[in-house]
């Protein structure tokens, strides 16, 4: 009887040290503002949550009417992790993240930057079919045969009434042995309560570069831009903001750059960068042309040259053979 409790605990031990991960162990997570503005724009950070993953791939659900994608930016730090996307499907964003080692728990993979549509109300943001390939250590019995085959012989020896010599079931031998699993993540949703456009709207309505070429086209989204112009001229420029009413600042032209600052009455601030960059004889009507025009006055100075030269030509062709003529005449006489 003893030797059945004995079995019973150790083959419990045995089985509560294999237990599986669970799902639960792994979870997706999404961070972002609560609380949004219509016609703006809103960052959701994807992260990760879970030892020993290294690969990740799934879905993140958003409404296509009230939501757009802007961009999606993965996460500089993480060059040993390949992301992939596809934003094919309208209103999902599939994505897939390899790599050969594992990614660090608590890591932010990547960041999802959304247009917010003109509309108010509860908006959400949700993954689903998020899998990762998990690996797993388990303790594994290496000696598991010897034992069952100990077991065996005492069992045969019990039903013959006893053996003379006394059967020992050895004792198991333990061994990590580490496995790649498929596991299914826990989802995750980001709830966003969406406002009206705030009346002091920070946003340029037009950015103006009359000598100049500013690169992107000016789309009111954008920050950021470069304006070529010729070094030799002086840079002329029209801001004019969407709400009248806001604070504007231009400041002057500092390390190459001019940044239009737009202030609002609840002190938000709102900033676009234009980097001036000055080329010698830079022509923005005819930058990027495809056809050169020829010189015409280059081309008649050419015409008058081969003509005058063609002329003197035959001038002197006629001296030589008039010359030519007398010496003849000459030499005859006596």
């Amino acid at each position: 009887m003893r030797k059945l409790v004995n079995a019973f605990i150790i083959v419990s031990a045995l089985l509560l040290t294999l237990a599986p991960v669970k799902a639960g162990d792994f979870y997706v997570s999404l961070s972002g503002s609560s609380s949004v503005t219509s016609d703006s724009l809103t960052m959701v950070d994807f992260s990760i949550r879970g030892d020993a993953v290294n690969n990740v791939r799934g879905y993140i659900n958003y409404p296509a009417d009230r939501l757009s994608v802007f961009s999606i930016e993965k996460n500089d730090s993480l060059s040993e992790v390949n992301v992939t996307f596809d934003t094919k499907t309208s209103g999902s964003i599939y994505f897939a993240a390899q790599s050969s080692s594992n990614i660090t728990a608590d890591t932010s993979l990547f960041t999802v930057t959304f247009v917010v549509h003109e509309k108010t109300g509860d908006i959400s943001i949700t993954t689903s079919d998020v899998y990762a390939d998990v690996l797993i250590t388990e303790k594994t019995v290496i000696n598991q045969k010897q034992i069952d085959e100990a077991k065996e012989k005492e069992k045969a020896c019990q039903a013959m009434g006893g053996c003379i010599d006394e059967i020992v079931i050895p004792d198991p031998i333990y061994e990590d042995r580490t496995v790649n699993t498929d596991q299914s993540f826990v989802n995750d949703t980001l709830a966003m309560q969406v406002h009206q456009k705030p009346l002091h709207s920070l946003y340029l309505k037009k950015a103006d570069f009359p000598d100049a070429k500013c690169t992107p086209v000016f789309n009111k989204l954008t920050s950021a831009y470069k304006v070529e112009v010729d070094s030799r001229a002086r840079l002329s420029y029209d801001f004019v903001p969407e709400n009248p009413d806001v604070e504007m600042e231009v400041s002057d032209e500092i390390n190459n750059q001019i940044i239009v600052t737009l202030t609002g009455k609840n002190g938000d601030v709102n900033s676009y960068v234009f980097t001036i960059i000055r080329t010698i004889n830079f022509d923005p009507a005819s930058h990027n042309r495809g056809n050169i025009t020829h010189d015409t006055n280059v081309l008649a100075l050419n015409t008058s040259t081969y003509l005058l030269m063609a002329a003197l030509g035959l001038v002197s062709l006629g001296f030589i053979i008039i010359g030519s003529y007398y010496i003849y005449i000459g030499a005859r006489e006596p």
